[in-house]
């Protein structure tokens, strides 16, 4: 019995220890997302207005925060292994805004309610819906 306890204690240990891979754990995928602005580049695949100031994304304690277009916004951010990714409720303030800013608000606000999936490739953070048709391209600042 003795022997049979050893490699599986061995593997127990290995799963916790600090340098487990990052996939083990939805906060160490969390981690990858955090520290710093995400800078929104695209929406749906489509260049932002050049004369809008662009929606940003911040990722901390399991929270996303950040500028839509014309309005601070906050709310839930539960990341996952495998690509996985929850956010909201999201809260918003309720300035009025002038074209294109609340446009541009309107999409990136209609695209993160439709958020199920994330990816990370080098400096670009990707927010995309179930199906793909929806998605948000970012750049870390």
């Amino acid at each position: 019995m003795q022997r049979l306890a050893a490699p599986w204690l061995a593997l127990a240990l290995f799963a916790c220890a600090p340098g487990a891979p990052a996939e083990a754990t939805g906060a160490a995928t969390l981690a990858a997302l955090e520290g710093g602005e995400w800078i929104a580049v695209a929406i749906d695949g489509a260049p932002l207005p050049a004369d809008a100031r662009p929606p940003t994304a911040a990722f901390a304690d399991e929270r996303i925060a950040g500028f839509g277009g014309c309005n601070r916004y906050t709310g839930s951010a539960r990341v996952r292994a495998g690509g996985e990714i929850a956010l909201g409720p999201l809260a918003a303030t309720k300035m009025a805004c002038p074209e294109p800013a609340s446009a541009l608000e309107a999409r990136f606000f209609a695209t993160l309610a439709q958020v199920a999936r994330w990816s990370l490739d080098g400096e670009r953070l990707t927010l995309s819906g179930a199906d793909a048709a929806r998605s948000v391209a970012f750049a870390r600042r």
